[in-house]
Order: C-alpha cells, then structure tokens, then sequence
C-alpha cells in the first residue's frame, strides 16, 4: 500500500465518522428549530449545535484541502479507495452541507437575530460545497 493510498483510506475513515455526526447534528437541529425562541438565552442548544458543527466544518474543509492537493499523486491510489473517499465528499456536497444550508436559512427567517452570524456560515458552505465539487469533478 502507497503512502498516498493509506492517507487517502484514512481521510476516508474519517470524512465517514465526521459524516454520522454531521448527519446526527442536523437531526438535533431540525428539533430545535421547531421550539426556535426570539431570545437568545433560550436558544442555548442552538448555539452549541452551532458550535459543533463550525468545528466539524473545520476538520471537513481541512481535509477537503489536503485531498484536493493529494489528487496530484492519485495515481498512487487505487480506484476503490477513490471512489469511497468520492461517495463521502459527495455526501457532504449535495446531501449534507446543503441540508445544513437549508436549515440555517429557516433559523434566520425565523429569528433575524442569528442573520449576521449565520450568513457566514451560509458563506463557508458554499465555500466547501465549491472545493468538494472540484474535487469530485478531479476524482473523475
């Protein structure tokens, strides 16, 4: 096994962890937004949801980087892995990070009081949603 080849399996195993939480967050977030509150004090779980999901962004978009400059040594990995780690960055371009898209534009409808916030939220994920399409369209 290539050097480049046991990196990709394990940014794989972990896009598939970051993934179930990812998943897991956004079915707490959906609860939340039905008991949204207009103050912020009632909206504690809001912004711990929040919080966690701004780190596992983090962790995503950093490796979203290191797999996008890692696709220039591909060669080197072989195609099932690539098309694992590919069903992964997938899931979080049109499945995962649009959901979360769609959920933060609910709570900013519903309490104008996270816009400013959230709208740079909204801005990191098309930011990431942008990187995992490149990437894909580079997994081809």
């Amino acid at each position: 096994m290539s050097n480049m080849e046991h990196i990709f399996n394990t940014y794989t195993d972990e896009l598939n962890k970051l993934a179930e939480i990812h998943a897991k967050l956004l079915i707490k977030l959906k609860k939340i937004i039905k008991t949204l509150r207009e103050n912020e004090q009632d909206n504690k779980d809001l912004i711990q949801i929040m919080r966690k999901l701004r780190l596992l962004r983090s962790r995503v978009s950093q490796i979203f980087d290191h797999v996008n400059r890692g696709f220039e040594q591909k060669n080197n990995v072989s195609e099932e892995t690539l098309e694992r780690l590919s069903l992964l960055i997938y899931y979080f371009e049109m499945s995962g990070l649009r959901d979360e898209e769609r959920l933060l534009k609910i709570i900013i409808k519903k309490n104008v009081f996270y816009k400013e916030g959230l709208k740079k939220d909204l801005e990191e994920i098309n930011m990431l949603r942008n990187i995992a399409t490149n990437i894909i369209k580079r997994s081809l």
